[in-house]
Formats: structure tokens, sequence, C-alpha cells
């Protein structure tokens, strides 16, 4: 007789815990320009806007990145999770808080 496979979903908390230390990650690879960092954590269709509203993938975003020496730390506010099957979005506020 063999035993059922029970399959064990991770809690809300584990999945904000871990897309929290995520975009920690990011901060730290943006402000630092690892590129080799970020392009571990971005999805090869990852998109977004530049700073003047042109849209880029991930491959210019990666290439055009620089350091930013002017920021000392950064806080993550007002996280919001939102679960949908097998997919979880987190939103909130990063702000960037100057030397």
């Amino acid at each position: 007789m063999s035993t059922p496979t029970v399959l064990l979903l991770p809690t809300r908390d584990l999945v904000l815990s871990q897309l929290t230390n995520v975009e920690q990650e990011w901060t730290a690879a943006n402000l630092n320009a690892d590129k080799k960092k970020l392009g571990q954590i971005l999805a090869d269709d990852w998109v977004a806007p530049d700073s003047t509203g042109k849209m880029q993938g991930k491959a210019e975003y990666i290439h055009n990145i620089e350091r930013d020496t002017t920021v000392q730390r950064w806080e993550l506010e007002g996280l919001h999770l939102t679960l949908r099957g097998d997919r979880a979005t987190l939103a909130g506020k990063d702000s960037l808080l100057d030397r």
C-alpha cells in the first residue's frame, strides 16, 4: 500500500518574507549596479519604464545601470501581498534615503 502524497503550500507569511527578501536584494543590486545579481533576479521577459518613460527590457536595463552612491539606506513600506493561484504580487513603496 502506497502512502498518499501531501502537498504543503507555503503560508502567506512565508511568501511575504521570501518576496520581501528578494525586494531587498533587488534594491541592493540596483544601488550597487550588480549586473550579475540583477540578471538572476529579473525574469527574461521583465520590462519597465526608464527615467524618460521609454520601456526597456532586462538586457537594456542591466547594460545601462550605474552605481548610485547617494543612497545611504532604504526602507520598504506599506507592503501588500496578493496571492492568486500560483502567482504572488508584492506591492509597496521603496523609500531611498540619501547620505
